[in-house]
């Protein structure tokens, strides 16, 4: 009886995180301000990377609804400190290297975006062309090439 009713609780509090969540993820995402904040000159690289990347890893972007929600939500604070786009343009020549390097190991291996935001919200998957359009942009800009 006991698990039962554990079980129903768990049952209605995750139900009520969803509902809070599905309730809240109508708000559209904020593109980044000015022309200045692209990343990449691609603009469909930058269109992938705004819709999949900046929810969690720019100030331009709002975190997706399940983020709010575990295991998204023990992450979601770090994001923004491993990578922040906002800052991108600020970010010294090896540090700008090293994220480069970062984003396309992680996107091509599949690690982003995470498997739980994906789950959750198809929205920010990749598309294989995506992931080899932001790979090989990732590539091309920390060898060098303009990004």
């Amino acid at each position: 009886m006991v698990r039962r009713r554990a079980a129903t609780s768990m049952a209605l509090l995750c139900a009520a995180a969803l509902a809070a969540g599905c309730a809240t993820s109508g708000g559209a995402r904020r593109e980044p301000a000015g022309s200045g904040a692209a990343v990449a000159s691609d603009a469909g690289v930058q269109a992938a990377l705004t819709r999949s990347c900046y929810g969690c890893h720019s100030e331009s972007g709002q975190l997706p609804w399940q983020a709010k929600l575990a295991p998204s939500a023990w992450f979601a604070g770090a994001a923004r400190e491993k990578l922040d786009f906002s800052t991108w343009h600020e970010l010294p020549a090896d540090r700008r290297s090293e994220a480069l390097r970062a984003i396309e190991r992680v996107v091509s291996s599949g690690e982003m975006p995470p498997w739980d935001s994906v789950l959750l919200d198809g929205t920010e998957k990749l598309s294989p062309a995506e992931k080899d359009r932001v790979a090989t942009w990732a590539s091309a800009a920390e060898r060098g090439a303009t990004p």
